[in-house]
């Protein structure tokens, strides 16, 4: 049986370890607090130059791009060229049916889930951010090993389509479609044949696991499955389309001028287009570019109230011509502008103009079925007739009706010539009045008038004739006089101070 002693002394045996362990926590406690601000003191020391200067860290990479030392914008730079550099590997891609080499720069690669301002803040912020200790660890590692932020790339798949597109073409590879041109009146239709494509999703799948965060930036090899393709548009789509939605046809001359040249060019870059159900046209689009390598010359055009030389004068009729056929088709027009002034080969309001990327014309498919145009110049005349599924009234009848609401008397433009002698007052151009005009569409079942609905307005300024005035004298000088005169655009002015220089 313990004695009074005995559990005195068991009990300042407890309190006496639970003491002993107090003390130890506490010394313990105190090492730790003393191991974190040496690190922290050591983390200071060994980084504040460079982190103070605004630096990235020493040792850090961004996918095995060194960026030690540099800044946020050095650092953008140097990740901007790599970038470059990455996108100028090769891909060697081989298929059943043909090899063919392309750039990962053309499918579009760019980093997965990332940017460039996003890899350079990860790399700024190695040692700023986060818990001392961690901080300190990073760095040391940095230091002693190198820290690498690696980075995982994908590619677009909407570009690596237009790539794979590219190798079936290349190969001879890819489907054709079916086409129709119209010979002599009669329309005659070539007919398509199959072809192979690349399996795209597969591809694409294939092509970003090549390029993961394993890749090591070298030419690459991607090996492709194919399989039998169809064209988009058949024989048998093309055999159900040959009725004529709408036909119009303006006059454009039958000389060897350049205006001629670009209308017959014009008209030639839109024949045999085919859109299906839902695409977009632009006459714009169809005939750029505005270039003698492209067929056309310099003739006139309309350029700030006046008739000046440019390249592609007179594509305008041309795509006024196609504005009236798809009226005629009563397809869905999208955007059409009006000339700044009256033209003389559709009525006004029946006119579509293009010019300098502001103004286009443009129009969509909006049947059920593809549609063909058809266009040229015959005998003097530009046309264009669009091919189609007839689904209308056969007693259904539409024509348009131009109206013009008001006009503007034009006035005259008096220029001073050097080319010309004093007392010389030639018209080389006539003037056109200005107006406002509507187009409307009216609509006959069985030869009554059922609907009449306005199209569009337009508002024409006029054309100014121009006057050229000569200002040489006799003996050679120049009658600054008159030019002064010629200045004030005042035609009793004018004759005034001719009189004077030849008194």
């Amino acid at each position: 049986m313990a004695t009074n002693n005995t559990v005195r002394r068991r009990r300042r045996s407890k309190a006496y370890y639970r003491r002993k362990r107090i003390r130890q926590i506490k010394v313990y406690g105190g090492a730790i607090i003393i191991l974190l601000i040496a690190l922290n003191l050591f983390w200071w020391l060994s980084s504040r130059g460079m982190l103070e200067e605004g630096k990235i860290a020493n040792q850090v990479y961004v996918d095995g791009v060194y960026v030690s030392g540099m800044t946020k914008g050095e650092a953008s730079e140097a990740l901007e060229a790599h970038l470059k550099d990455v996108g100028r590997a090769r891909v060697n891609i081989e298929s059943s049916q043909g090899d063919y080499t392309s750039k990962l720069s053309e499918f579009g690669i760019k980093p997965l889930d990332t940017d460039v301002e996003q890899m350079v803040e990860e790399a700024y912020n190695l040692g700023r951010k986060g818990l001392p200790i961690t901080r300190y660890f990073r760095l040391r590692k940095a230091k002693k090993k190198g820290y690498n932020f690696q980075v995982a790339y994908s590619i677009d798949a909407n570009k690596a389509d237009g790539v794979f597109s590219a190798m079936e073409e290349s190969l001879g590879n890819a489907p054709v479609n079916a086409s129709l041109m119209v010979v002599n009146g009669e329309v005659k239709i070539h007919p398509g044949k199959e072809g192979y494509a690349v399996k795209r999703d597969e591809s694409v799948e294939a092509l970003n696991e090549l390029i993961g965060a394993d890749w090591d930036k070298e030419d690459l090899t991607l090996s492709v499955e194919t399989e039998t393709s169809e064209p988009e548009i058949t024989e048998k789509l093309l055999g159900e389309c040959t009725d004529v939605l709408g036909s119009y046809k303006t006059y454009c001359g039958v000389d060897n001028s350049g205006r001629v040249q670009n209308v017959k060019n014009g008209a030639a870059l839109m024949d045999g287009t085919i859109l299906m159900p839902g695409e977009e046209f632009s006459g714009d689009a169809a005939m750029r570019p505005y270039t003698e390598e492209n067929g056309f010359t310099n003739a006139g055009s309309y350029e700030s109230g006046e008739i000046v030389e440019t390249m592609g004068g007179g594509i305008c009729q041309v795509s006024s011509t196609l504005y009236n056929a798809v009226l005629y088709a009563e397809l869905e027009v999208t955007e059409r502008c009006n000339h700044s002034m009256l033209v003389d080969y559709v009525e006004p309001s029946r006119d579509a103009a293009i010019a300098d990327d502001v103004k286009d014309f443009k129009f969509r498919n909006s049947t059920a079925y593809p549609i063909i145009i058809s266009a040229g110049v015959e005998n003097g005349y530009c046309y264009f007739t669009i091919y189609g599924k007839e689904t209308r009234d056969k007693n259904r009848e539409i024509d348009f009706e131009s109206e013009v609401l008001g006009e503007e008397d034009y006035g005259v433009t008096y220029k001073a010539s050097e080319d010309y002698s004093v007392g010389t007052m030639t018209t080389v151009s006539g003037g056109k009045e200005g107006a406002s005009a509507r187009l409307w569409k009216v609509v006959k079942v069985n030869g009554k008038e059922t609907e009449r609905v306005q199209v569009n307005e337009s508002d024409y300024l006029p054309r100014n004739s121009v006057v050229i005035v000569g200002v040489k004298m006799s003996d050679g000088a120049i009658a600054s006089g008159l030019i002064s005169a010629v200045q004030t655009q005042d035609e009793d002015k004018i004759r005034q101070a001719i009189e004077t220089v030849l008194e």
